[in-house]
Formats: structure tokens, C-alpha cells, sequence
């Protein structure tokens, strides 16, 4: 990295200039290899397990398949009959204004809830379960 003390002469700013460049592109790079992970990381499949870890306020198996049976959370069954989720799906199922289902509003924060009362658990935006 550059320290302003390295530039002491107006000779000397080409070259810091150049190196700073050489550094900004090295940011570049590092934030396009970050986001390319994301995006791989984005679509991966989670079992029912994984879910529970991933979602915030970790909600109990039985709620989750309770959700599974009202077609509340976006899911897939394959043929082996295990249930899988993509982390995409449910990423967007987090965030979406149209699936909330409750038209209370949380009285913390005045944002909606997720879902409706389904199965006695409702998940606020901020990660609890009530």
C-alpha cells in the first residue's frame, strides 16, 4: 500500500500513481472472485437440517415441515423423498413484500412478519421466531 511519506518529490507521483493503480486493480479482481462465490454459494441445495442452521432464530424441525405441509416455504421433494431447498429460493422467500402473510406489523421494528401464524411460529425480520 502507498503511504503519503514514500511520495516526496513530484517525480515520484508517476510511479505512486501507477502503483496505487495496480492496487486498486488487485481490489477489483479480489471483489469479482468474492462475488462469483456468492453467486455459486447462492443456488446451493440445503436439506432440512442445513435450513434450520441457515434460517435466522433456528425454528424446529416440526415448524419446519409444518411449513413444508401449508406450501408456506418454497421447497422440492426429489425422487430419492428427501426434502431440498435452494438458498436462493429461500433467500428470496426471506425478503419478498409479497409472501408476508401476516398483516400485522412487528411493533419493534414496523416492519411485516413472515410468515402467517402457520404452525403457531411467525418469524419477524429480524430473525426471531415468536
Amino acid at each position: 500500500m502507498i503511504q503519503a511519506s514514500e511520495i516526496q518529490t513530484l517525480e515520484q507521483l508517476p510511479k505512486a500513481v501507477f502503483k496505487l493503480f495496480r492496487e486498486i486493480d488487485d481490489v477489483k479482481y479480489l471483489i469479482r472472485s468474492i462475488a462469483e462465490m456468492n453467486e455459486q454459494s447462492a443456488d446451493r441445495w440445503m436439506n432440512v437440517d442445513q435450513l434450520i442452521e441457515y434460517l435466522p432464530g433456528k425454528p424446529s424441525k416440526q415448524t419446519v415441515y409444518c411449513w413444508v405441509n401449508n406450501a408456506t416455504i418454497p421447497h422440492h421433494k426429489p425422487s430419492q423423498g428427501r426434502l431440498a431447498f435452494r438458498k436462493s429460493e429461500i433467500d428470496k422467500w426471506l425478503g419478498i413484500e409479497t409472501l408476508v402473510y401476516n398483516s400485522d406489523l412487528d411493533e419493534e421494528e414496523n416492519k411485516p412478519l413472515l410468515p402467517k401464524k402457520a404452525c403457531g411460529t411467525t418469524i419477524s425480520r429480524k430473525g426471531g421466531y415468536k
